[in-house]
């Protein structure tokens, strides 16, 4: 049977034993007696509070979590560099350092939070599972160092689980969850209406501590909003004969390469990222850009060449198709299929019907994305989210009404660039809130 980590919620008072136990593990004598390395090390064990704000209508216990080495991780089949193997005696999944990147993918899409960044390195880091310490037949560090029996390593069965706070992902962690033997309170003075969390939190006026993805991904969010312009700019001027500045063009797909390549913390590194094109998009993204950027240059100097032109077109499609599979990869607050903030069919077709003038394309893309923007707004306000209404204004201002109703007043015969700044910064605000809500 497979061994596993065994947490039992009931037991664990958050004395962060087992974090400091895993900090001694992993690291070397002058690791510790150094102040400054110290300072530099990023705990790869995290104890959480649920309920941590202590409203007396919800339970108050904690979560210890590290990696769970999943059977189906998401870190492994992920990352472009092929920096993840799994040990065959353990199922531990290991992440090689020499191979990292330091893209960061790993983070977004393990919804555990396990991979961690340490901005020191540039690369990433996490639980090896006490591998060498199993081999001497030993519990790993942080099972043995847990005062209370909270946290233990033994043979456990992987099955579904759904635990407030831990919910079911479907990639079967190796871990046992024992849930809390009473999870009510004890009755209250006063009668509380409001009993989900999210409702307490907004009443409240709290905030949950979530990763803000937007900060650490910026160069990202550019380089995807800049993608379908310069995809679709492509597209109307080799299928419409749109009028392309051509340095121009050029200078800003070299550009969104250049931010994109600043996004990793190992740079030297950057041509691993196409090795895994059997399971990663991110691969796959990478790949198709590098081959777009010359093919769609050489066509520019060449237009007669139509076969050139064809297959630019082709390989901007397929860069498209990989951010937005890139992205329903990692976990999001809502599971909706579709975003409005999605490049390839709905922002890319907006894009393309303005520079070819098409009106009936411009609506039928103005309309499905108010309808995909307002359904998932009302979906947030019925799960208790935030829903910004002042980014939701100035979207639906910016990118939908004013440009609609430009576009309807001026002339269809020629390309109306204040629509597509508009557009451009309408798309601008809803990719923010895309990353907000990763």
């Amino acid at each position: 049977m497979q061994k596993g980590f065994v947490f039992d919620i009931n037991k664990c008072v958050a004395c962060q034993a087992c974090v400091v136990a895993c900090q001694i593990e992993n690291l070397d004598l002058e690791e510790l007696v150094s102040e400054e390395k110290w300072a530099k090390q990023i705990p790869w064990r995290n104890i959480t509070i649920h309920n941590e704000f202590q409203h007396p209508e919800l339970p108050v216990f904690n979560f210890s979590m590290a990696c769970n080495h999943c059977e189906d991780a998401p870190c492994m089949s992920n990352c472009p560099a092929l920096a993840y193997t799994r040990n065959q005696d353990f199922g531990a999944v290991i992440h090689q350092a020499e191979a990292c990147i330091g893209c960061r993918y790993c983070t977004m899409v393990c919804p555990y939070d396990a991979p961690k960044y340490n901005p020191f390195t540039g690369i990433i880091e996490k639980c090896t599972l006490c591998v060498e310490r199993l081999a001497d037949g030993k519990k790993t560090a942080c099972a043995s160092a847990c005062p209370t029996g909270a946290l233990d390593f033994k043979p456990i069965q992987i099955s579904p689980q759904n635990i407030e706070g831990f919910p079911e992902t479907g990639i079967k962690p190796a871990i046992e969850i024992k849930k809390l033997h009473n999870d009510s309170t004890p009755k209250q003075e006063y009668n509380y209406s409001v009993l989900k969390q999210v409702d307490i939190i907004r009443e409240l006026n709290l905030e949950e501590k979530k990763k803000n993805v937007l900060l650490s991904e910026w160069p990202l969010l550019i380089f995807s909003l800049l993608i379908p312009l310069l995809v679709s700019a492509f597209y109307a001027s080799f299928s419409k004969g749109f009028a392309l500045n051509k340095l121009g063009f050029i200078g800003t797909l070299v550009l969104a390469g250049v931010l994109s390549l600043g996004h990793l913390g190992k740079k030297l590194r950057a041509w691993r990222v196409i090795l895994n094109i059997r399971n990663s998009w991110l691969s796959r993204e990478i790949l198709a850009y590098s081959l777009f950027v010359p093919a769609a240059s050489l066509w520019l100097y060449y237009p007669r060449q139509n076969e050139l032109g064809l297959i630019a077109t082709i390989l901007g499609l397929l860069i498209l198709v990989a951010i937005d599979n890139i992205y329903r990869k990692a976990p999001s607050k809502l599971d909706n299929k579709y975003h409005s903030a999605d490049v390839l069919f709905f922002t890319a077709f907006l894009y393309v019907a303005i520079f070819v003038s098409n009106p009936w394309m411009f609506y039928a893309a103005i309309a499905l994305k108010v309808y995909l923007y307002i359904t998932r707004k009302l979906s947030f306000k019925s799960a208790g989210e935030n829903i910004r209404p002042v980014f939701s204004v100035l979207r639906v201002l910016l990118g939908f009404i004013i440009p609609a109703i430009l576009f309807f007043l001026l002339s269809f015969n020629t390309v109306n660039y204040a629509v597509l700044i508009l557009v451009i910064l309408g798309e601008l605000i809803d990719r923010i809130e895309f990353y907000m809500e990763l």
